[in-house]
């Protein structure tokens, strides 16, 4: 929304500027012109100053306070009156509220690796992550399986040494995080990547998941179904592996 907002704004001002530099030159000749540029200078100035804004939000440190953060913001954009919206920020703004929920995926992978880790799901009495997911909050065991799916494939892990692992699936992890790859996505690479043998290459593996990666930020998620096959086609042509 950041940067969106901020390219309209500027346009618009970059816009009202030029109209208020030539305006003096044509006071003698058209008074009405004249009357009419202060109001869009003035709609520019405000759709300049929104974007100044937006960009001077101090963002909290806690995770807690940047949650709670996300949740009021999305409350009243649910409420935001857009039919006031111009097309063009309408637009702008489903590009950005798409590639947030993408991004909310892999915090959402984050989070469930701590819980994870540290066990938390038994302080509110589960014996399980995906029970917590499933029961705790309601989201069914179908969800709370994908969830785990996801954790596994882009979640950052901590080794017995204390020392942070890569995701398992490097190239999608940065694809979710810059917001072009989502939770539906990473689940159809895994789904193809459990299928590809076990004596493949370790270099045949990587190139395989490069390749799903860079396709995920064209295409849908089903739509990477074909290529996966081809892909396991090519590591496996004769069925042998």
């Amino acid at each position: 929304m950041v940067d969106g907002d901020a390219g309209v704004g500027d346009a618009v001002a970059g816009e009202a500027l030029t109209e208020a530099g030539s305006a003096p030159a044509d006071a003698g000749s058209a008074p009405s012109d004249v009357g009419s540029a202060p109001v869009d200078a003035g709609s520019a100035r405000a759709d300049a100053a929104d974007s100044a804004a937006v960009e001077e939000v101090v963002l909290p440190e806690s995770p807690l306070g940047l949650a709670a953060l996300i949740e009021a913001a999305v409350v009243k954009l649910a409420a935001a009156p857009l039919g006031l919206v111009s097309d063009a920020d309408v637009l702008a703004t489903v590009e950005t509220v798409e590639a947030a929920r993408r991004r909310v995926d892999g915090a959402c992978a984050g989070l469930f690796v701590e819980v994870s880790d540290r066990e938390l799901y038994s302080v509110v009495g589960h014996t399980s992550v995906k029970r917590f997911y499933a029961q705790h909050h309601r989201l069914g065991a179908g969800e709370a399986k994908r969830r785990a799916q996801v954790a596994a494939a882009i979640g950052v892990f901590t080794a017995m040494t204390g020392e942070k692992l890569p995701p398992k699936r490097e190239p999608v992890a940065t694809g979710v995080t810059e917001g072009e790859i989502s939770a539906e996505h990473v689940c159809e690479v895994e789904q193809i990547m459990a299928k590809v043998p076990r004596a493949a290459s370790q270099d045949d593996v990587d190139t395989a998941v490069e390749i799903m990666a860079t396709a995920a930020r064209e295409l849908a998620p089903a739509d990477l179904r074909p290529l996966g096959q081809r892909l396991l086609a090519h590591l496996d042509p004769d069925g042998s592996l």
